[in-house]
């Protein structure tokens, strides 16, 4: 035999990889049966109220994402061991956008959809203490405001057809420096 054959054959890793690629095997094998359960139970649940189950949704998401990881293992394409040797993958769920481009053939685009934030208790109102931001003279712009005319100027301006000069109408003069 070859020494390094030999080698191979007596490395104590590579056994070990065995069995835990077996134990994994199975756990694939059992999650494929916990998945068509899944699938049932949430096809039944939207028949009998009309809209899916957010808590299977979570799980079903968390369980194909243990299956990817599993399936990385098994595989050599990944070295760290998932589930029981590691923590549950988190739940992340996928937004399917799908748009038609020509007759027969569409383009998927996923995208993660975004996590819902946590609800949080009501608590009481508070006063604001937001700072009022205040102009100073020479921030504020300067208002100008027509000059008021007496009632009766104004009604004999009425009756000879003119009328009153608005501020927009009146040519600006500057003052000369």
């Amino acid at each position: 035999m070859d020494e390094d054959l030999k080698q191979n054959l007596t490395a104590g890793e590579t056994w070990l990889r065995g069995l835990f690629i077996l134990l994994f095997a199975f756990f694939l094998v059992i999650a494929r049966i916990v998945t068509g359960a899944v699938v049932v139970i949430q096809f039944l649940f939207t028949v009998f109220t009309g809209k899916t189950n957010d808590n299977l949704k979570n799980f079903g998401a968390s369980l194909s994402r243990y299956v990817y990881q599993c399936l990385l293992f098994v595989t050599y394409n990944a070295d760290d061991k998932p589930f029981p040797f590691d923590e549950w993958p988190e739940a992340k769920l996928l937004t399917v956008e799908r748009t038609e481009e020509k007759a027969g053939t569409t383009t998927v685009k996923a995208k993660a959809a975004p996590k819902a934030a946590p609800k949080k208790k009501a608590s009481p109102k508070k006063k604001s203490t937001a700072k009022k931001t205040v102009k100073t003279k020479s921030e504020a712009k300067p208002e100008t405001k027509p000059e008021a005319k007496p009632e009766a100027e104004v009604a004999s301006e009425a009756d000879a057809g003119t009328a009153p000069e608005t501020p927009s109408s009146k040519p600006e003069t500057k003052p000369e420096s």
